[in-house]
């Protein structure tokens, strides 16, 4: 087995012990879901359909059952570049498949999540329009466009980049539909789950338990425990995903249209090929056991 730097991780309790990772299940996707808006995405997520499998079954023109792990692999990889501004041709170049099987995954994706389609164009014109104006300005450098997240209100402001060739600014449209989406998903639903999480790390860990959160990588967040503490600890996790909604609601007022899930893997070694895997269903039926 090839090393990784995931073998140097291991448990204070060596074999006693475990490292748990919670991933964040399919958190940009909900991101996007949520800024837009679109109904048919936020239906699905809520249902827990596996967005990159149905929509490698709408491109393809199969079955979802007989979509391969390749194929789910290439509609999530085109659904994330198209997700930041890329276009037919850079996602057929990631993948090596011709012009016209991006063109035609692009036309499926977009009919049927037409809450995002319509947000990407609003960006478009917002984006044309901006430039225009851009390129009368005297010190076009100096001008910003400025974007509030309609759920935090967060502001993003979006500088302008010359062009290399024609010496003309603009502003890119792959940070426009990136900030917003990105800046929702890990600028704010993680750190709000992280201080969720820390605290009640911190309440077990006066009634002894010893848990330890070890880090955050992206979406996901690790904790080393004792194997005799393991249910109690996804029961901890369990908690804060139930009680997020209500946390966003106390801290901005809105209410979350998407149901956030996560998974859970774990193993004394942080080596992603030797933990085990738990959805966020076989978790709740442990603490059901457990309890």
């Amino acid at each position: 087995m090839t090393a990784s730097i995931r073998d140097a991780f291991v448990s204070r309790f060596g074999d006693e012990g475990f490292l748990v990772e919670v991933d964040c299940a399919q958190l940009e996707i909900c991101a996007l879901a949520e800024i837009t808006g679109d109904e048919q995405l936020i239906k699905e997520l809520n249902a827990k359909v596996d967005i990159h499998t149905s929509n490698a079954a709408k491109w393809l023109g199969k079955p979802e059952n007989l979509v391969t792990k390749a194929e789910r692999k290439s509609a999530k990889v085109m659904t994330f570049q198209l997700q930041y501004g890329a276009q037919a041709s850079k996602i057929a170049e990631t993948l090596c498949i011709p012009v016209a099987f991006a063109e035609k995954f692009i036309k499926e994706f977009y009919s049927h999540y037409k809450g995002v389609f319509a947000f990407h164009e609003e960006l478009r014109k917002q984006r044309d329009v901006h430039t225009k104006s851009l390129n009368k300005q005297v010190e076009p450098s100096k001008e910003r466009l400025y974007r509030h997240c309609k759920l935090t209100g967060r502001l993003y402001a979006h500088l302008p980049h010359e062009g290399t060739t024609n010496g003309r600014w603009y502003y890119s449209l792959t940070e426009l539909k990136n900030y917003n989406i990105q800046g929702f998903a890990t600028g704010d639903i993680v750190p709000i789950l992280g201080n969720m999480l820390s605290d009640r790390v911190a309440e077990a860990n006066n009634h002894n338990y010893d848990i330890r959160i070890v880090g955050t990588v992206h979406d996901s967040f690790v904790f080393d425990c004792k194997a005799h503490y393991f249910c109690f600890l996804l029961k901890l996790i369990e908690d804060t995903f139930v009680a997020f909604p209500d946390e966003f609601f106390k801290l901005f007022g809105v209410h979350l249209a998407v149901k956030y899930d996560y998974d859970v893997k774990y193993g004394s070694n942080w080596n992603g090929k030797t933990m085990e895997s738990l959805t966020s269903d076989e978790v709740r039926t442990i603490i059901e056991d457990y309890l």
